[in-house]
């Protein structure tokens, strides 16, 4: 692993603010400010400078006591300008530099070409009730990382922020395109040698929602890409194309019969042949591994599944493309969330379903007490709703799912012994409503039954007034999957 270019300045930053933090959290950012510069070259910089006050032990011991910096060493250094901390009696203690431990990311476990990434860990010192630490770090992007420069930061932690600043400076010949996914100010423009720099400032900014399911920050999002479709070009240019197949993956997937079940052939393909890792865009540097490299490992990113997908299913003559989900206000590729294949059929543009299929025997040795409560079981990757239902009864803002939904579960169900089912008939469901389709068929053949539940949830944000539709579903979802066997 490449060793980051770590270098402690024994430098106090010293910040005034004429607001105190507010004492009644377990710690407050008093002060964060991100300066991001885009030189001529190409090459690019990320300054992030973090002060904060602890208040309890509970944020020493469970939420602040260190900070995760990620980067790509193969386009990227890390240099550490100052880090320490001031007690509450004024005393420096400098952060050691065995306190700062190069780490590789949970998600790149599995991943052998991401095994390069690093994830420093700043393990802070000298901290106690009342002490504040001050962090001062810049990742820079070497020539050639990306095109232009593309960046996505929140503006909510999960403490309340005294101040925040934000500053951009680029080419004077440059365009700024930014944007705020709620209410935010305008910067402060200044020209000066050839360069234009932007400056946000936001002051007492409210703590992150803590609502169960609200997943989405406000964020601000800034490119100089021209249009998001020229930074969605940089990544399309990637992609896959169908001369790039080999014959043996070609000989594994369905070539005739109607779309449907070439569709489907490639998602099962998909399925069987490689594991999950879940590497961000960001982390991978915007960038896919090739076809060939792809099919020759065990795994694919989430991004590279969807690359691929398209791929095979214009190798069938499915027309298929390749579309962005944006997490955002789209601007650029910080922007984009993840990949998503559609494929587009005589009825439309088709969505893709998991299918996941289960079968189960039950015998006399099963009872207790004479009958046996049969509850279907989820996979663990399935969507089985649960969380969801302890979630309020009503919302008054959106609830983010992170995705969309639609599985089908089919369930084979042998009862031995002459062991006859009851309840079969209450578990028929069929609802259909503004948030989604939930629907359970039931048949029975001989000692054979059959399950099928299909869920489909169609958006990945649900809306106040989409909410109790949303309930409705997952309420079905969650109960409709239980009968009773009994020895006659």
């Amino acid at each position: 692993m490449k060793k980051a270019c770590i270098t402690i300045f024994f430098s106090v930053l010293s910040i005034s603010l004429s607001l105190a933090a507010p004492k009644d959290w377990d710690a407050a950012y008093n002060h964060i400010s991100k300066e991001y510069n885009l030189n001529s070259d190409g090459s690019q910089s990320c300054r992030t400078v973090e002060e904060m006050t602890f208040y309890s032990y509970h944020a020493i011991h469970d939420l602040y006591g260190e900070t995760f910096i990620d980067y790509n060493p193969q386009w990227q250094d890390l240099v550490i300008n100052s880090s320490y901390t001031k007690k509450a009696d004024g005393t420096i203690v400098m952060t050691p530099e065995n306190a700062f431990v190069e780490t590789l990311p949970k998600f790149a476990e599995n991943a052998p070409a991401h095994n390069s990434l690093i994830r420093l860990v700043v393990v802070h010192t000298g901290l106690e009730p009342g002490c504040t630490t001050y962090l001062d770090y810049t990742i820079i992007s070497k020539t050639g990382y990306l095109p232009e420069l593309d960046i996505i930061t929140p503006v909510e932690y999960k403490s309340p922020i005294t101040e925040f600043t934000v500053s951009i400076t680029i080419p004077q010949e440059k365009n700024l395109r930014y944007s705020f996914s709620g209410t935010g100010p305008e910067p402060a423009v200044r020209t000066s040698t050839g360069k234009t720099t932007y400056l946000w400032t936001l002051k007492n900014l409210e703590a992150e929602s803590s609502d169960p399911g609200d997943y989405k920050k406000s964020l601000f999002t800034a490119s100089t890409f021209e249009s998001k479709e020229s930074a969605f070009a940089f990544l399309s240019s990637q992609f896959a194309k169908t001369g790039e197949i080999d014959s043996t993956t070609m000989a594994s997937i369905e070539t005739k019969g109607s779309e449907s079940s070439k569709m489907m052939s490639v998602s099962r393909f998909l399925g069987e042949r490689f594991s999950i890792v879940p590497i961000p865009l960001e982390a991978a540097g915007y960038r896919f591994r090739s076809i060939g490299d792809i099919l020759k490992s065990a795994y694919v990113t989430t991004d590279e599944r969807e690359m691929v997908r398209c791929a095979l299913l214009n190798a069938v003559g499915v027309k298929a493309e390749v579309v962005p989900v944006y997490s955002c206000e789209p601007v650029g590729l910080a922007s984009i969330r993840s990949l998503r294949t559609d494929a587009v059929s005589e009825i439309g543009i088709s969505s893709f379903e998991r299918k996941f299929s289960t079968k189960l025997k039950y015998g006399e040795a099963d009872l207790a007490n004479g009958y046996l409560v049969v509850d279907l079981p989820f996979e663990n990757r399935a969507f089985n709703g649960k969380p969801y239902s302890t979630y309020p009864s009503t919302r008054s803002h959106d609830l983010n799912l992170r995705r969309s939904y639609n599985e089908v579960h089919e369930y084979e169900i042998t009862l031995e012994d002459g062991l006859t089912p009851s309840g079969l008939e209450n578990m028929q469901i069929n609802i259909s409503n503004d948030a989604g389709y939930c629907n359970v068929k039931v048949g029975r053949t001989g000692n054979v039954i059959t399950v099928t539940r299909t869920i489909e949830i169609y958006k990945d944000t649900i809306a106040p007034a989409e909410y109790a539709a949303f309930r409705e579903l997952i309420a079905s979802w969650i109960t409709a999957k239980r009968f009773i066997v009994r020895k006659p």
